[in-house]
């Protein structure tokens, strides 16, 4: 069975209320892990917060999960230098986190701003999207051993094709694996491969998973979209997802954690935490049933 989660953003907190009133519903609700996103303005702001978190974690029993920073970050940039940089970012951050708490995993994205239609950009990012994954792997097992490393799909870049993201994994099978974002991926089907598809986004969901060809998926994130505008991060439920029909389908993967990344309602309006829990009562108990 897996271990049900909440992510918790720096923007995000500031419609919390208390840590502590937070945890306990977290507890009373079924939820055992917060997956906390360390993007900018952490570390250079706000470490009484993240260490209150920790603390609060630690307090409730709670797992913690780290989602590494992404914004500015072009892990698979050709640009080597563009490339190095955003590995030291990622080490350089995860360092003051571990400082704090020992995450019991670590997400990344695998991203880069080139065109990827012109001839040859494809495997050069590939390419660099794999010396990244490399290097991280290295630091995350020499100074966090028994931390799992997971990339994530995305919804757009590389990370967005699945034959291309599958080219940058599938190398890392059995060391590292992938956090399967299903609004992103559901996006991106939306985005890119819905036209002559012949299916819907169960289908696709069914494929892409079918192709993984034994990389782990270890972290699953859960959240809603709106096929109009391709909105993500919706409380689920609310926005256009089968949701009993895409558990059903993740059943299959048995990820170890599964995570709740949902900061807005199908109106645009942000969510707090403790309303993104409430809203999601029915929704757990379907997750109990197939996760």
């Amino acid at each position: 069975m897996a271990v049900y989660g909440l992510a918790l953003w720096y923007n995000t907190l500031e419609e919390a209320g208390s840590l502590s009133d937070l945890f306990s519903l977290l507890s009373r609700s079924g939820y055992g892990l917060v997956e906390i996103d360390i993007d900018y303005p952490w570390f250079a702001r706000g470490v009484d917060v993240f260490e209150a978190i920790a603390g609060s974690a630690e307090e409730h029993g709670f797992v913690v999960g780290l989602h590494a920073p992404w914004r500015d970050i072009h892990l698979a940039s050709p640009y080597e230098g563009v490339r190095e940089a955003g590995v030291g970012v990622l080490v350089e951050s995860l360092r003051e986190a571990v400082a704090r708490v020992v995450p019991r995993y670590i997400v990344v994205h695998v991203s880069t701003a080139q065109k990827l239609e012109l001839p040859g950009v494809v495997d050069d990012v590939v390419e660099a999207g794999r010396r990244s994954i490399g290097e991280l792997y290295d630091f995350v097992s020499e100074e966090l051993p028994g931390t799992g490393l997971f990339v994530e799909n995305l919804s757009g870049g590389p990370s967005a094709l699945v034959d291309v993201f599958l080219r940058i994994v599938s190398p890392f099978r059995g060391r590292v694996g992938v956090c399967l974002d299903v609004g992103h991926l559901a996006v991106a089907f939306n985005r890119f491969f819905r036209r002559g598809f012949g299916g819907g986004f169960v289908d696709f969901l069914r494929g892409f998973i079918g192709r993984l060809g034994g990389v782990e998926v270890g972290v699953v994130h859960l959240h809603d979209v709106v096929f109009r505008g391709n909105r993500e991060h919706i409380v689920l439920g609310q926005g256009d997802l089968d949701y009993k029909a895409v558990l059903k389908v993740l059943r299959s993967v048995s990820p170890r954690y599964v995570v709740v990344e949902a900061f807005r309602d199908r109106s645009r309006n942000s969510v707090s935490p403790e309303r993104v829990v409430e809203e999601m009562g029915g929704v757990m108990a379907w997750l109990r049933v197939y996760l």
